[in-house]
This record gives structure tokens, sequence and C-alpha cells, in this order.
């Protein structure tokens, strides 16, 4: 999912024998510009960097590379919509402040065997129940006419991850942690991947472990190193490819031809790294905004196009600004967006045409907000989310509770206080005022607040 705006950062563990593996999964946010005013962070922006491109990135860049940015600036510069704008500053500004850990940015090996081996076993046993991809196009990045496949397999993956680290310490030179896993992704034929970055605070050094597929023609990764050459590794089953995703722009440009294409994404970080969203939103220039014009739509099929459309086919209504405020003092919470809309209580909606997707967790106090339309529904619960079907899952026992039309309120679930509620009419906010006492009183019921004009 390629969103840009506050990072949330969740840190679970994972138990494998007697091992306790921590997991460290970075996601994105929605929100409009900033968590500051945009008065206040040009000045931050004067503070640190004074002018665009920052003479320091100049100095340590090759000129290939600093061509190959202004190019892309000036490409940037031509979008009209606002959002789709800074979506695409966000990443020039990431790639610019990021150091380079390898003379090419990228390198492909050849997989332990025994790795590759027990990832292919799996495979074969899981591909006949792979299910589509949860994400849509815009949230994935995979365009053409099929949308991936997926099928889970957390604990098989996290014992890769710590079993690969020595290896991609040794590739990037520094002392390394894992951070998160993603797969097993199966592009199908006609797949593309769109131009992009990975998450900046846990994907700096990343890798494909390509597990299998079957082809009728080659099905390249291009990426832009750190000379700003355009580069294709065309991976063969049990390659592994090294690459810094959170500087070097990849994709897939040219369409798959075939029956399958299977892979898992492993992601590291140096030890010790601190750098978040924040950075590369300050080293935005004040100018990013010139000729933008705000009654534009985002272009298709870039991020800023993934703000969820009306849902049920409605006619579009106008956005709203959705806020979510945690009162000081509260328990945290989590706070998703369920697409689509959910049927009216008492109704199923099919497994696969859920989607959960967390947006913010806010602890007391904490405020988060995003682009949204009436009709779209948001859940609120003191729990981690959890694996995906599970969460949907609890989400529809949620929405089949007690319902008025505009907000809808349950008790407590398996997983803690859950307050759904779906956007009406106007500007609202919703309170998340949950707790996870285990008391099944009215108090500790979700609570969403209406407010006006925000």
């Amino acid at each position: 999912m390629i969103f840009v705006g506050t990072v949330l950062l969740l840190t679970s563990q994972l138990v494998l024998g007697n091992l306790h593996l921590n997991k460290i999964h970075g996601d994105t946010v929605w929100d409009t510009k900033s968590v500051v005013d945009e008065a206040t962070r040009r000045n931050i922006f004067q503070e640190r960097h004074g002018e665009w491109p920052d003479p320091k990135w100049i100095e340590r860049e090759h000129p290939g590379y600093s061509k190959r940015m202004a190019e892309r600036t000036a490409t940037v510069m031509t979008h009209i919509d606002s959002q789709t704008r800074w979506d695409e500053w966000m990443f020039l500004a990431q790639a610019r402040l990021m150091p380079t850990f390898t003379e090419n940015q990228y390198d492909v090996v050849k997989a332990p065997p025994a790795v590759h081996a027990k990832l292919l076993s799996r495979f074969y046993d899981m591909l006949p129940s792979a299910e589509v991809e949860r994400l849509g196009p815009e949230l994935s990045g995979v365009d053409g006419g099929n949308r991936a496949l997926f099928f889970p397999q957390e604990e098989l993956n996290y014992e890769v991850l710590h079993e690969l680290l020595p290896v991609f310490e040794e590739w990037a030179g520094v002392p390394l942690e894992p951070t998160s896993v993603y797969g097993v992704r199966v592009y199908r034929n006609g797949s593309t991947l769109r131009d992009h970055l990975d998450v900046l605070e846990t994907h700096v050094i990343s890798g494909i472990l390509h597990v299998a597929s079957e082809l009728d023609a080659p099905y390249p990764i291009q990426i832009e190193d750190g000379k700003g050459r355009l580069a294709s590794a065309n991976l063969q089953p049990g390659d592994l490819m090294f690459y810094e995703s959170a500087k070097c722009f990849h994709q897939r440009k040219e369409p798959m031809r075939g029956a399958y294409y299977a892979s898992i994404f492993l992601h590291y970080r140096p030890k010790g790294w601190a750098m978040t969203r924040d950075d590369p939103r300050f080293a935005i220039p004040p100018y990013w905004s010139d000729g933008v014009d705000p009654n534009a739509k985002p272009v298709p099929g870039t991020r800023a196009s993934a703000t969820p459309e009306p849902p049920g086919g409605a006619e579009p209504s106008p956005a709203r600004v959705i806020r979510f405020h945690n009162p000081p003092g509260a328990a945290p919470v989590t706070v998703a967006w369920i697409s689509p809309s959910l049927p009216e209580a008492g109704g199923a909606a099919a497994a696969n045409e859920v989607v959960v997707q967390v947006i913010s967790e806010l602890g007391g106090g904490g405020t988060a907000a995003l682009h949204s339309f009436v009709g779209h529904t948001f859940v609120a619960t003191t729990s981690a989310l959890g694996p995906r079907d599970a969460a949907a899952e609890r989400v529809e026992a949620a929405i089949a509770g007690e319902s008025n039309g505009t907000r809808r309120e349950v008790g407590r679930w398996a997983i803690g206080a859950l307050g759904v509620v779906t956007v009406g009419d106007g500007p609202w906010e919703l309170e998340c005022r949950l707790d996870d006492s285990g008391d099944d009183s009215d108090e500790d019921k979700g609570q969403a607040s209406y407010g006006g004009e925000l």
C-alpha cells in the first residue's frame, strides 16, 4: 500500500520454537499534506535545507543521479492536482535524503538452496488455494487485467527473514535488524508494477526471493541506481535480489506473460536507524505547489487516486475530511478503513470482498485525518486487528449489530471494544473513547461523536 503521511510502526512478536522474533511493520497513513501547517513546514525547510536541491546532496551524488533527479522533478511539476504533486514530491525528497550503502544499490545472487527448497515445497502446496490480493491496484501498485494472488505463510517467512540476516549484512556492509517480510505474492498474466520507493522507516535494505514462475517471456524488474541508470534484472527461481528499496525507484513496466510469477519480499534496516517520513516532508521546497489546480482530480493510477471512491456505485459526493481523536488519557486504539462498504445490518459480505486497512494507531490525545466519502466505514479497536481474514470477520459481526443507519456501536468482542461508524452526510469526527477493561457496560463501548465543520 502506498500512502504518504503519518507513519504507523507496529512491533509484535512471532514465536518459532524457542525463538521470539521481533516484527517491525512500517506502514503509512492518509493525511492531507503534513502534521504541521504549511507555513511552519516551509520554515523548517529553510532551516534544514535552504534550497532544492540541498547543496549537501549534490556534493555526495553522482552527476548522473543529480541529472536524473532534475528530470524527475520537472515531470512532477507537470501534475496539476495537489495530492498527486505532493505524493510525488515525497518520493523525490526521500530518494535524495536516503544514503547509499553499496556501489550499485542492487545485486543478484543465488539464495541458499535449502531456503529456496522449503519455500518451493510450500508454494506448490498453497498455490491452488491462493486468493486475490486484498489491496487494489492504487494501493498495491500492481496493474494489469488480473490482480495478483496472495497466500500467507508468516512463520516460514519470518524464519527465512532471520536466517538470511547474515547474508544481507554482508551485502549492505552494516549491522541490520529484520523488520518485515511480505508474501507470497503471485503476479499473473498482464501484471505490471508501478514505479515507486518502499517504506522509509523499515524497508531500507530489501530483497526479492523469487520462488517459482511459469513464464512465456522474461519478466524483469527495473531499478534506478545511484548513478541515475535504469538497470534490469530478470530473476530466475531461486534467485535473491538485494536492493536499496527506499532509495532506488523500482518497477516492472513490461506486462508479465505467462501463468504465474511468485516471490517473497524481505526487509531490514540498519541498527539505530532513525529516519522517518518527517524528513522528506520537511525537505520539499516551498514552490512545490506552484501552478496546482485546486479543482483538479488525482491522476488515475497514482497513489493520490487511492482515496476511496464513493461506495456502491453512488453518485460522487464531495470528499470529507475525517478526523479521528483519542481523548487524553484514553487507552491506545487502532483505527481502520473498511472497503468496500459492508452490507446493512444483518447482511453478509463475501470474505474476498472485504479489505481491512489500518490507517492509524492513536495513543491518548492522538489525532489522525484523511479524505473519504459518504458511505465509507471505519472501525476503532483497542486491540491489534491481526490477520486480514480474521479482522474482516470481526468487522462483519460488528456491522451486523444494532444500527440506526449512520452510527453503529457494538460492545466487546474477542479483540476488545469495537466502535464501527459509517460516514454520514456532513463532516464528522470519530472519538475513539475505547478501553480494554473487559467490562461490557455502556461506558466501555465505542463512542462516535459527530462534530460540526472541521
